[in-house]
């Protein structure tokens, strides 16, 4: 048992890749992954508006059809 740590560490990245954990006085912790770009979540926003469009699209022309 370790106060810094517990009773053990768990090595995310060993366990993501299939690899045996890395262990030892050798192992430094890796550096955190960079945070996501702001401009990520653009692309849900156009793909959700183009969405919106075509069932827009859907509807009116389903109102012409029946006015007919």
């Amino acid at each position: 048992r370790d106060d810094a740590a517990g009773y053990g560490v768990l090595d995310a990245a060993a366990a993501v890749r299939g690899g045996p954990p890395r262990t030892g006085p050798g192992v430094r912790a890796e550096a955190p992954a960079p945070p996501a770009s702001a401009g990520a979540p653009v692309g849900w926003i156009v793909a959700g508006g183009v969405a919106v469009l075509v069932v827009l699209g859907a509807v009116i022309g389903m109102r012409r059809r029946a006015a007919r």
